[in-house]
């Protein structure tokens, strides 16, 4: 899996993963208090960690429209989970419990 921008590209190759996992936290600012979920893809080596961004981001906070729906990208990310799941034979892990 290949993950960042320009200086901060990451990369992980599917064979090298050893834990997918999913933590939660609550973040609280001026206009919204959410639970924010962190998911991470770990090797030995490296780690690639995104936030779930529907999640943490208020529409009124953000720079540009979204250009999905929150139920669209629901789907996009569940997929993206089940692709990672498929390629590496790890379940995703819940550390918030």
């Amino acid at each position: 899996m290949k993950s960042g921008l320009a200086a901060n590209d990451r990369y992980l190759p599917w064979s090298d993963a050893r834990l997918f996992a999913i933590d939660s936290f609550s973040a609280s600012g001026p206009k919204h208090s959410k639970h924010v979920y962190q998911l991470e893809l770990a090797g030995q080596h490296e780690v690639i960690s995104w936030l779930d961004s529907m999640q943490t981001v208020p529409v009124e906070t953000t720079f540009s429209k979204p250009t999905l729906t929150n139920e669209e990208y629901a789907r996009q990310l569940d997929a993206l989970r089940s692709v990672i799941v498929a390629k590496t034979g790890l379940p995703l892990s819940d550390l918030s419990k």
